[in-house]
C-alpha cells in the first residue's frame, strides 16, 4: 500500500505517515520514486516521547492494546533499555511475546493482567470525570446566586 492508503487505515495524515517511513519506525517500508511502498501486514508505529518509567510501561501495554507497533525507535529510547522494559512486561505477565515476523518485527499481545491494568484505568478516569461534573454542578447555583446579588 503506499502511504495515501496506510494513512487512511491508521487514522492519520499522509505527512504523518510519510515521517514515519523515513524515520524508519513502519517495518518492512521501501522507499519507490513516488514515494513509500509499505506492506499490507505493517502496522501504525506506537510513538512516545514519555520520558518517566511508569508511563513508558503504560505506553507500551497501551501501544499493545491498540496493535500498534512497538520499537526502541518509536518511543525515543536505545535498544537495551527498550528490551529492559519489554522484558520487564513480560515477567510481571502484562503482555506476552507471540511472534518475531520475517520483516524483524516482534509482536505482542496483552495478557489478562495488562487489560485489568487498563480497564483500571480507564474507571479511575471516568470516575474522576463524574466527580468534577458533580463538583460543577454544585457550584453553578453558587455563581448564579453571587451574580444575582451583584
Amino acid at each position: 500500500m503506499n502511504t495515501k492508503a496506510a494513512a487512511r487505515t491508521w487514522g492519520c495524515s499522509v505527512s504523518t505517515v510519510t515521517r514515519y517511513c523515513r524515520d524508519g519506525l513502519v517495518f518492512g517500508c521501501e522507499r519507490t520514486k513516488s514515494g513509500y511502498s509499505i506492506p499490507d501486514y505493517a502496522r501504525k508505529p506506537a510513538i512516545s516521547k514519555a520520558k518517566t518509567e511508569s508511563s513508558i510501561y503504560l505506553n507500551i501495554v497501551n501501544a499493545v492494546d491498540k496493535q500498534q507497533s512497538v520499537t526502541a525507535k518509536g518511543f525515543h529510547l536505545p535498544n537495551d533499555r527498550m528490551e529492559r522494559y519489554l522484558r520487564y512486561l513480560c515477567d510481571i505477565k502484562f503482555i506476552h511475546h507471540i511472534e518475531t515476523l520475517d520483516s524483524g518485527e516482534r509482536v505482542f499481545q496483552n495478557l489478562e493482567k495488562g487489560v485489568a491494568f487498563l480497564n483500571e484505568r480507564k474507571e479511575r478516569r471516568q470516575n474522576k470525570r463524574i466527580q468534577l461534573a458533580a463538583a460543577m454542578v454544585a457550584i453553578v447555583p453558587t455563581i448564579i446566586n453571587l451574580q444575582s446579588v451583584a
